[in-house]
């Protein structure tokens, strides 16, 4: 079915929402030049063009997590979890607390800021969270030895993407390993911090839904400015 019975709808429709995003980002990257930073260079070497291209990558990612999977089946990746617990956590809000502040507010933000402020460390804001996602994506698809929400897209969107845009943004032209090591960590603790929110806070009865939520909230505006002050001094 397009849409679960027993899931309200608001939570099912976040996802289409973010496609249509995603749709108008695409047309304005391939249709226009709106969004390239240099003319004289080609899209695929423009770092702040593919950082809209790494938001507009996520969004079509959580089409398949949250969206419709390969399966058909809607509001697929939270059930998945839910049947890998053994349990029905974490609550709904959650994962809208964790990807529309993320996607639909920082991702466009930093986008347009590190064209801007000519920052490629903003420019690989997204980047670092599509290269780490793809990890337990990939260790559930082993594990289980079958297929999860998102695995699809993660293999072949956001891995190749997020691996050329580090290319572009720290390694091709004036290889800077040391932003790029210190990107690769501010993702990793993003993604610890969330886990800590989830499993530390919501699921030891710590803190409500609401509560985990706001620490959410909180922590993806504390990755975005971690990433802006590592480029200032950095100067990168």
């Amino acid at each position: 079915m397009f849409f679960s019975n027993n899931i309200a709808w608001y939570y099912q429709i976040w996802p289409w929402i973010g496609f249509i995003g995603a749709i108008i980002i695409l047309s304005l990257l391939f249709t226009t030049n709106l969004l390239r930073d240099n003319l004289l260079k080609e899209r695929w070497y423009d770092p702040y063009w593919l950082a809209w291209l790494c938001t507009a990558t996520y969004l079509i990612h959580n089409v398949e997590e949250y969206g419709i999977d390969l399966k058909g089946t809607s509001y697929s990746f939270p059930k998945s979890i839910s049947s890998g617990l053994g349990q029905s956590v974490p609550e709904n809000i959650l994962y809208v607390a964790v990807n529309i502040p993320l996607l639909w507010m920082l991702s466009p933000l930093a986008a347009y800021f590190s064209q801007k402020k000519h920052s490629k460390m903003l420019a690989s804001f997204t980047v670092a969270i599509m290269l780490i996602n793809f990890i337990p994506h990939t260790y559930s698809a082993l594990f289980y030895g079958r297929y999860n929400p998102g695995l699809l897209t993660a293999l072949l969107l956001l891995v190749p993407i997020s691996i050329w845009t580090y290319y572009i943004n720290f390694i091709r032209d004036n290889p800077n390993y040391r932003a790029l090591a210190i990107s690769l960590t501010l993702g990793i603790i993003y993604h610890l911090f969330i886990f800590i929110s989830i499993a530390g806070l919501f699921k030891t009865g710590l803190v409500k839904s609401c509560g985990c939520a706001f620490f959410i909230f909180v922590a993806t505006l504390l990755y975005y400015c971690l990433v802006t002050q590592s480029g200032k001094l950095l100067k990168c």
